[in-house]
């Protein structure tokens, strides 16, 4: 398997997209993501998995958009 980087958490971008220093990723992608993270863990509800810890702090995301949850 490949090690990934995840190196930055959607609290510091949120941050850095409201003082306007985000290049990363727009307001949009931003909101799309959080939308796809809410999609998800509807759907692992389903199967009663739940993550007892959603914040902005605990979503990491790459340079690509890759999401992960810690």
């Amino acid at each position: 398997s490949k090690f990934q980087y995840f190196s930055e958490s959607l609290s510091s971008i949120i941050k850095r997209i409201q003082n306007g220093q985000c290049k990363m990723f727009s307001s949009n992608q931003i909101l799309c993501m959080i939308f796809t993270i809410s999609e998800t863990l509807m759907k692992l509800e389903n199967f009663n998995i739940f993550h007892g810890n959603i914040r902005p702090e605990t979503i990491l995301i790459d340079e690509f958009g890759e999401i992960k949850l810690t």
